[in-house]
């Protein structure tokens, strides 16, 4: 029951709402999870600070896992070719949200003919990032298909894509990786 003495049947938050209420629990049992979120506040900045750190912990984040030197440096410079692909489509004022989704589903279709959500479906992954599922072989990929250079989308071929979604054989990109390659690529951890 609520404080206004009506019954609801869900009260909802997002994460940043969640945290705030956390934020004002006054119990010492909370204590622990807001020391935590004061810490990683904390991390935060100092990352605003010093970029650098960011990736240091990017790196070390994937090491705890398991990952390979190798494998982390082929996801870290997934990341930046990422960010230089998405900076290229700002500059064409490609717009964020339903845009930067049809164009990345554009891209992973191309180049393994499958768009993300398929993909994840074959990898068996619910929320987790697809990427961090990727073999080193996916992930030089990915990075091809991503390159700036090789993949300027023009007004015209935010056009072309748009209409893709419509007739999906219209625009081929790259010849799509065989999907025996990927149905049962899983991520060594050593």
């Amino acid at each position: 029951m609520a404080e206004d003495g009506k019954m609801r049947i869900e009260d909802c938050s997002n994460t940043e709402g969640l945290f705030r209420i956390i934020q004002s629990v006054p119990s010492p049992k909370a204590e622990p999870f807001k020391q935590w979120l004061a810490k990683v506040g904390y991390e935060r900045i100092q990352e605003i600070e010093n970029p650098e750190l960011a990736a240091q912990r990017a790196r070390q984040y994937y090491k705890d896992l398991g990952y390979s030197e190798d494998w982390i440096a082929k996801r870290l410079q997934s990341i930046e070719i990422r960010g230089k692909l998405t900076d290229e489509w700002k500059t064409r004022d490609v717009k964020e949200g339903l845009e930067y989704a049809i164009l990345t589903a554009e891209i992973s279709k191309a180049t393994f003919g499958l768009v993300p959500s398929e993909y994840m479906k074959l990898k068996d992954l619910k929320r987790e990032n697809l990427r961090d599922h990727m073999t080193d072989l996916e992930l030089i990929f990915t990075m091809l298909a991503k390159r700036p250079p090789a993949m300027k989308p023009s007004i015209e071929m935010r056009r072309a894509l748009l209409e893709t979604r419509k007739q999906p054989k219209k625009v081929v990109l790259r010849p799509a990786m065989p999907l025996m390659l990927l149905k049962n690529a899983r991520v060594p951890r050593w």
